[in-house]
């Protein structure tokens, strides 16, 4: 079975993860103009996971037929027919994962990579690591990635220092829980993390806590 789990969280957050083992011709039937001429800009294993992915993200939504999912001009996606929705995307090798809610939400799955070590100073800031980068694990650097990759879809807009904007201000292995933090000038907002880690990937949700009064 190609969807490894369905998860349905408090708020109403639903979230799911797909294991892909298709060929592009299983995707055939749902294909639509917008994601066709998309897919004509795209090459290699990118082609499947953007399949993947929407066709998870209408198993999620329940959808018979055509999901109306656009990107608005910061290229951030949304649902033309249910503006009260929020989603998400994300995909790695083999895995595709999809998020909707209530609430604005962001997700990130990675299947972990070695080379994350060389870059983790390039979006973990030194007041989230404490005394040298090098105590982090390879799991917990992978957590920051993730966390900070939710945080940014989350806010939706470019022009984000993952070092500068986003903070991990709490990150609990034993419960799979974290918060985070976006710093901007025009938004800063607390968004509760969850996260997931299994023997081939870790899986990252942001969701925005509502504003503090």
């Amino acid at each position: 079975m190609p969807i490894l789990f369905i998860e349905s969280r408090e708020s109403k957050i639903n979230l799911g993860v797909w294991k892909i083992e298709e060929d592009e011709e299983f995707f055939s039937s749902e294909l639509t103009d917008s994601m066709r001429l998309a897919l004509g800009e795209m090459k290699g294993r990118r082609r499947i996971e953007y399949l993947a992915s929407r066709h998870l993200l209408r198993n999620l939504l329940g959808a018979e037929t055509e999901v109306m999912l656009s990107k608005d001009e910061f290229g951030k996606p949304y649902l033309e027919d249910q503006p009260q929705t929020f989603v998400s995307l994300s995909h790695t090798r083999g895995y595709a994962a999809a998020v909707v809610g209530s609430q604005p939400v962001g997700i990130d799955i990675q299947v972990p990579v070695a080379k994350i070590t060389r870059i983790a100073h390039k979006f973990i800031a030194p007041r989230e690591y404490g005394d040298s980068l090098d105590q982090l694990t390879l799991e917990e650097m992978h957590l920051y990635w993730g966390a900070k990759e939710s945080m940014f879809k989350i806010y939706g807009r470019k022009q984000m220092d993952f070092c500068q904007d986003l903070f991990v201000s709490q990150l609990d292995l034993a419960s799979g829980k974290g918060i985070g933090e976006v710093q901007k000038a025009d938004f800063k907002r607390q968004v509760a993390l969850t996260f997931q880690v299994t023997d081939d990937f870790i899986l990252v949700t942001g969701v925005l806590n509502p504003p503090t009064i």
